[in-house]
């Protein structure tokens, strides 16, 4: 089992999410669980060399894989902002 650690700019995107609902909270877990068992189980994305984790139509997490099996949560995104802030973000 791989350990999760959350950056900063993760639980600042987190806290600023606007729709947290309660499926999306059970969908994020479904996730959080799916991650901590087989992490490269989410597609690589190449852009931004991050592994990318769609949790709903609307929200997708940005993480990386690290040796030792820790994974570290980069970004949570709503698929609703701009496309073009995405870049900035994970810069």
């Amino acid at each position: 089992m791989h350990s999760i650690q959350w950056t900063g700019v993760a639980v600042n995107s987190y806290n600023n999410l606007i729709a947290r609902t309660k499926s999306f909270e059970t969908a994020l877990d479904e996730t959080l669980t799916t991650i901590e068992l087989m992490p490269l189980s989410f597609p690589y994305d190449k852009d931004y060399k991050l592994n990318r984790a769609v949790i709903n139509k609307r929200h997708i997490l940005y993480y990386t894989v690290k040796p030792h099996n820790k994974v570290d949560l980069i970004l949570f995104f709503d698929t609703k902002a701009d496309p073009s802030n995405l870049k900035q973000l994970l810069q």
